[in-house]
């Protein structure tokens, strides 16, 4: 081809703008002829694959057996929403929040392990392996049997062996069990992620991060199981209480619970508040509210709340609340069966708003002002990103008076240690 020369310009590579957030959220009711509702969003989601689901549920006196209350949910599809339970008796309520990352810095796999009656834990293989440091597993799970005095075989931890395999593991069989799992991997910059195993056998315990957070923008997410059936026995509230310490709690006794734990630490831009009511004189407390200092943005919002419990008997579902945002300034928290004594342990997570303008660096070659004979362009460039992963880069120049972007590459499977070389060829003329 002809060799020409090609005009002066400046050039500049942008780099991975700042992923951003949605969430929708809202409450469901069970009527009492049946096992499976499916909720309609507001707004279609976009990717389910970039998305996760988060939920609570609990009922009345009329959804003391484990089969009413123990509600199992997932993302059925960009529209839907799907609520499982075993027994169709009585009205119980799940709260849940559908969490949408629009900038597709995440990736979630999903599915359902089922636990056969005389069976402790099963597994399930994902399609595609993580990289279980940046991953954490969110569980719930469920048993269909109709009876109060088995409701701990249904409480059950969810965590990662392997880049490929998720475990639903409980303490106590008996009947069947149905877990639903979420497997979210990140690739955000800035968020970091520590998991643990801890083991509660009295009224408290603790657990140490290998790595300090930033607890203003860290949230502790956790699953566990019981290996006793009981009002206390099944309810574990946890809290993190400094930058390297987490705190487990039960109301009473020495009984077992195994915690698997996730500390989540999101990027700066987001701001997590967190608290514990003290129900402790306030047995007959249907409803509490938590007030946040500060106020929070509900389309990129969600909470996370755990509870212990008075009693050691079978008045279910007294320690299961539900938990919603009444307004920007206000968490509550809801249970309908009260007669027993309780903490509840809140957090509240504002994730961040989108930062839209890039990280950008100039090239190597040809360099800013340059003029180049040639009928293509070799560009040579090094960027940096500090999540060790680079989703994508775009190539400006000011050719015409104004920068314009000239061409995208597209990096997505390319992993970065600490700064990557990239050359793109493209004709002069461009």
């Amino acid at each position: 081809p002809s060799t020409r020369l090609f005009r002066s310009r400046n050039w500049y590579v942008a780099v991975d703008p700042s992923t951003s957030w949605n969430v929708l959220s809202g409450t469901a009711q069970f009527l009492t002829n049946e096992t499976q509702i499916d909720i309609t969003l507001p707004v279609p989601i976009q990717d389910t694959t970039r998305t996760f689901l988060m939920m609570a549920a609990s009922g009345d006196t009329g959804a003391r057996q484990a089969g009413r209350h123990q509600v199992t949910g997932y993302i059925l599809n960009s529209t839907t929403l799907r609520f499982n339970r075993g027994v169709a008796t009585d009205t119980p309520t799940v709260s849940y929040y559908v969490v949408e990352n629009t900038g597709g810095d995440i990736f979630v796999q999903r599915g359902e392990i089922l636990v056969g009656a005389a069976s402790l834990s099963n597994t399930a293989s994902l399609t595609t392996p993580v990289n279980t440091s940046r991953s954490f597993v969110i569980l719930n799970s469920r048993i269909d049997a109709d009876s109060s005095t088995a409701i701990n075989q249904g409480f059950a931890t969810g965590e990662l062996t392997s880049p490929s395999t998720v475990l639903c593991e409980r303490a106590a069989s008996g009947n069947a069990m149905t877990c639903r799992y979420e497997v979210v991997e990140s690739k955000i910059s800035g968020l970091t992620i520590q998991t643990g195993e801890t083991t509660i056998t009295a009224t408290s315990a603790q657990a140490t991060l290998a790595s300090s957070v930033d607890t203003s923008r860290t949230l502790l997410y956790f699953s566990y199981d019981s290996a006793n059936n009981g009002l206390s026995q099944t309810a574990i509230g946890g809290q993190l209480t400094g930058s390297t310490q987490v705190n487990f709690y039960r109301y009473l006794g020495t009984y077992n619970n195994r915690i698997r734990w996730y500390a989540i630490q999101f990027p700066t831009g987001a701001n997590v508040q967190r608290g514990n009511i003290d129900g402790s004189l306030n047995a007959t407390d249907l409803i509490v509210n938590a007030p946040l200092a500060a106020s929070v943005n509900l389309s990129r919002a969600f909470a996370f709340t755990s509870a212990t419990s008075d009693g050691t008997g079978t008045r279910f579902p007294r320690p299961k609340w539900i938990n919603y945002f009444t307004r920007s300034s206000n968490l509550r928290m809801e249970r309908f069966l009260s007669g027993q004594e309780y903490w509840l342990y809140w957090q509240a997570v504002d994730l961040p708003p989108p930062n839209l303008i890039p990280n950008v660096t100039t090239l190597n070659y040809p360099i800013n002002g340059s003029t180049v004979a040639d009928s293509g362009i070799d560009f040579n460039f090094t960027v940096v990103d500090d999540s060790n992963y680079l989703k994508e880069c775009w190539l400006y120049t000011n050719a015409t008076g104004a920068f314009e972007k000239t061409k995208n590459v597209d990096r997505k499977s390319t992993r970065l240690n600490s700064s990557h070389t990239d050359i793109s060829r493209m004709p002069s003329s461009a």
